[in-house]
């Protein structure tokens, strides 16, 4: 007998994504979690075919994508032309990150 373990995971959707999971959980009457582990045994299961190099080109190519998303968008085009915006205080040394100023 096999004891499976479960184990809760948090992650963020856009609206669209949050509205489309809902649909499916409605339309075949499955929870969220459920709906999320038969996504993702698609590519699972493709990379299992493939290799271990494929699966970490694959995800390297999703983690792209997710990080163009979080990091160009209007909230941080604030952020990106920060030695610009903070000249005077790098020259006085106040700080010299953009951590430093963008927070």
């Amino acid at each position: 007998m096999s004891i499976s373990t479960t184990v809760e995971k948090r992650f963020q959707l856009s609206e669209e994504h949050a509205n489309r999971l809902n649909r499916l959980v409605q339309i075949h009457q499955m929870g969220e979690g459920e709906i999320v582990e038969k996504a993702l045994d698609i590519p699972f299961a493709l990379t299992d075919l493939l290799n271990e190099g494929a699966e970490r080109l694959g995800w390297s190519v999703l983690s792209d994508v997710a990080l163009q998303r979080v990091w160009d968008n209007e909230a941080d085009s604030v952020c990106d032309a920060w030695r610009v915006l903070y000249a005077d205080k790098l020259q006085s040394g106040v700080g010299n990150s953009r951590e430093a100023f963008c927070r």
